[in-house]
């Protein structure tokens, strides 16, 4: 069995935080790394405050990986570890249409903006977290740019379809909003792929 990179990781940063040693206020640690205080041992024995605070440790790691892998709803959308998902409602044709943009919560900067497909920015803020492979980024950009455009195209043919009285021109209108969805389509399977 081969450890994927991903789960090689969140164990490095799992074991990190057991191995740093909490706060410590004379000769007794009293708060853990994220500055919750260790619960005091009613017990004589230094065997059981050691495994106490092991034990606190250990639960903060856990905590700390679990933060970075968690999907946590925000008011503005979702965050994943370092990064939040924020929605743009933008209005198409009769409907809203929503709009994803990621954003780095540490500097407030948006790395990437007006993503059309929600599977868009995941696949980005996963790769973020896991490979940050700026290349892979950028394909997933550029496939969501293709199917943002054959969206808004097929939207034009639809509107056309609906106005003409020309049936020729219908049936080349149709024709033409028949491709645009395929190509819509296309490249949502695409980046659903790079998931």
């Amino acid at each position: 069995m081969v450890a994927l990179a991903e789960n090689v990781d969140a164990m490095k940063k799992a074991m990190n935080a057991l191995n740093n040693t909490p706060v410590v206020a004379s000769s007794a640690p009293t708060e853990t790394l994220t500055g919750k205080p260790i619960p005091i041992s009613n017990s004589l024995s230094p065997d059981v405050d050691a495994m106490n605070i092991i034990m606190e440790k250990f639960n903060n790691a856990a905590e700390i990986v679990a933060e970075e892998v968690l999907e946590i709803p925000t008011k503005q959308g979702v965050r994943m570890g370092l990064y939040e998902i924020t929605v743009d409602k933008v209005p198409f044709g009769k409907k809203n249409k929503n709009y994803y943009n990621i954003v780095d919560i540490y500097t407030g900067k948006t790395l990437y903006k007006n993503l059309a497909l929600f599977e868009s920015a995941m696949a980005i803020t996963n790769n973020l977290l896991n490979e940050n492979d700026k290349k892979k980024q950028q394909l997933i950009a550029e496939i969501d740019e293709r199917y943002a455009n054959a969206l808004m195209e097929a939207g034009q043919q639809k509107t056309r379809i609906r106005k003409t009285t020309d049936k020729s021109a219908k049936y080349i209108y149709e024709a033409k909003y028949s491709e645009q969805l395929h190509k819509a389509r296309t490249a949502k399977g695409e980046i659903k792929q790079l998931i």
